[in-house]
């Protein structure tokens, strides 16, 4: 009989899959880990996986949005403690560089295909609701700064630091990065 799990440990699970599932999906690849893999984790079935999310493309969504979210806790406890804007630079680098390798371009974009039109723009809805929230964290209008550039610039940044494209340079990949993030920067400041 299978083990029935209280809405705790239901909690708990997901919450475990969504902090440790993406870095399995960064180092095999999105079509290389499968919902077993993922599952063993936490030691439950492949079944229990579709109790705590409809699919493995809505987890992939989730758990993004997930590291997205404990990036706004770093943020906005950087803004409580009276981070200069050079500061909050050094925050976003920090965050791009040690905490946002999660998928390549090419899983995203497999994500992006597998899922319908509608949890796509949930998706998306979230970003610019994510976006709007750290501007106005940061004191700045979002008349001036718009939420879905700065999610665009975003996703920019974060396919190419997760990338493995042939065509780019890999050894100024970083580089690029860091000019990436000193635009991101320089629009929410100097707008």
């Amino acid at each position: 009989m299978p083990k029935i799990f209280s809405e705790e440990e239901k909690e708990s699970h997901r919450k475990f899959l969504l902090d440790n599932g993406l870095k399995i999906i960064m180092e095999k690849g999105y079509k290389n880990v499968t919902v077993d893999q993922l599952v063993k984790m936490i030691g439950a079935s492949k079944g229990y996986f579709y109790v705590l999310f409809p699919s493995k493309e809505t987890f992939f969504l989730d758990a993004l949005a997930w590291q997205m979210e404990k990036n706004y806790i770093r943020l906005k406890e950087a803004v409580e403690q009276g981070y200069t804007s050079e500061q909050i630079g050094a925050l976003y680098r920090d965050i791009f560089k040690n905490s946002m390798h999660f998928a390549t371009f090419e899983d995203a974009a497999y994500v992006q295909q597998k899922v319908g039109e509608q949890q796509w723009e949930k998706f998306q809805s979230f970003q610019e609701e994510y976006f709007t929230r750290v501007l106005k964290l940061l004191g700045r209008d979002t008349s001036v700064c718009d939420p879905r550039t700065l999610s665009n610039l975003s996703a920019v940044m974060f396919l190419l630091y997760n990338s493995h494209a042939k065509y780019l340079f890999s050894d100024r990949i970083e580089a690029t990065v860091d000019v990436l993030l000193q635009a991101f920067h320089t629009y929410i400041y100097d707008k």
